[in-house]
């Protein structure tokens, strides 16, 4: 089985070539484009665009439409990395990326789609991500600019990566891949700090929930706490 990989440059994508190279596995990264001579027998499809960049979403559409075309000429499988900003409240619901991305898992309706939350990782990323964050506040780095009292359910990249290989054997679907356990950041923070930093307020907001089914064989092993923990 050879496997494509889309956002191969993301953190996740990152994550998941070194996953595969682990596993043995015979599997090839894609770009922005899909190369004529491409041939795989499934596509990780963990591309996404700047939420915050129209026109990025406006591109990874013609993305996702060379990709169905692509899959439905080769008879390969893809599995889809949704959001759970499609299901999270009218504010997150209707910004362009989420209904981008909620178009998306349309396109894709007959192969099956991974449902991610809060994916985090270890890498600090410009300021995106609030566990690599709080870490650097917790080992005196850098401080915390604020912490958001809105709940989220952090699931780690290797749980994600280990969840598309368990996609690999499961029916075709829309699996939800998160540890169901919602904690805010601020929460966090109180868990390894008595430090008082502003509150944030998260745009859009969202209700963490999950709807879909759960994916067979797979559970997610690292909870955030014991992550925090163990590296601060």
């Amino acid at each position: 089985m050879r496997i494509a990989v889309t956002g191969a440059g993301g953190h996740l994508g990152q994550e998941m070539l070194l996953t595969l190279a682990q596993a043995g596995a015979d599997f090839v990264p894609v770009g922005r484009q899909i190369p004529n001579d491409l041939r795989a027998d499934v596509v990780f499809h963990l591309a996404a665009p700047d939420h915050k960049d129209g026109q990025a979403c406006t591109d990874f559409t013609y993305f996702n439409e060379d990709l169905v075309n692509w899959a439905e000429k080769h008879s390969a499988r893809v599995i889809n990395a949704g959001t759970w900003w499609q299901h999270a409240g009218p504010d997150a619901k209707s910004l362009f990326y989420t209904r981008t991305k909620a178009a998306q898992q349309r396109m894709f309706e007959d192969h099956t789609t991974l449902v991610l939350y809060s994916v985090y990782g270890d890498p600090v990323r410009d300021d995106r991500g609030f566990i690599p964050q709080l870490l650097q506040h917790l080992t005196g780095k850098k401080s915390l600019s604020g912490a958001s009292s809105q709940p989220r359910d952090f699931v780690h990249t290797r749980d994600v990566c280990d969840a598309f290989l368990a996609a690999l054997w499961a029916p075709v679907g829309i699996y939800d891949v998160g540890t169901r356990l919602a904690l805010s950041p601020r929460q966090l923070l109180r868990v390894f700090s008595d430090d008082d930093v502003p509150n944030y307020i998260d745009q859009p907001q969202a209700i963490c929930h999950w709807p879909n089914q759960r994916l067979p064989r797979w559970s997610a092993l690292t909870a955030v706490t014991t992550h925090i923990a163990e590296n601060c």
